[in-house]
């Protein structure tokens, strides 16, 4: 329960961070469009073998399509758009989600947070932050998380079991 409490307490954090920095536009809009994917496979699997702690259930190593990130927040920020922004979370063949962002922060850094939910998911939420070709975040969806870490030489997307982080 310890675990969970500090996820919880880091993926709160996170979404603080993210809402001091800068002041937020909600988002509203109805069209319907085909999503974009946000992550495609890493074009070099032969990078190290990140150092994962035993909180991870699954891994693999991806690239981000910055673009959809960058897209998303112009459609977001611009109030003559009336569609909803949102890309898909294409974490695992089992994991594929769209999600809706509700918030987007430019941060005067030149970062960009995003906060939103999974759509269809009453118990979810994900917060995001793109600095230049770089993005960390947090996703749950139902009794499941996902994280986009980065190691330094490149993405990897992981499913975590909160229970198991260590103390």
């Amino acid at each position: 329960m310890v675990r969970l409490r500090n996820f919880v307490r880091n993926l709160l954090l996170g979404v603080i961070l993210v809402l001091v920095f800068a002041i937020p536009t909600n988002i509203q809009g109805d069209a319907q469009v085909l999503l974009p994917d946000l992550f495609k496979p890493a074009a070099s699997q032969t990078r190290s073998e990140p150092r994962l702690g035993p909180e991870v259930i699954r891994w693999r190593r991806i690239e981000i399509n910055a673009n959809v990130l960058l897209d998303t927040a112009r459609v977001g920020m611009d109030p003559s758009e009336d569609r909803q922004p949102s890309f898909i979370f294409n974490f695992f063949d089992d994991a594929v989600f769209s999600a809706v962002v509700e918030t987007i922060q430019p941060m005067a850094n030149g970062s960009i947070g995003m906060t939103g939910r999974i759509e269809g998911q009453a118990v979810s939420e994900f917060v995001l932050v793109l600095h230049e070709e770089i993005v960390q975040a947090y996703v749950q969806e139902g009794g499941r998380y996902f994280e986009i870490r980065y190691d330094g030489s490149g993405h990897i997307l992981v499913e975590v079991d909160p229970e198991q982080y260590p103390e």
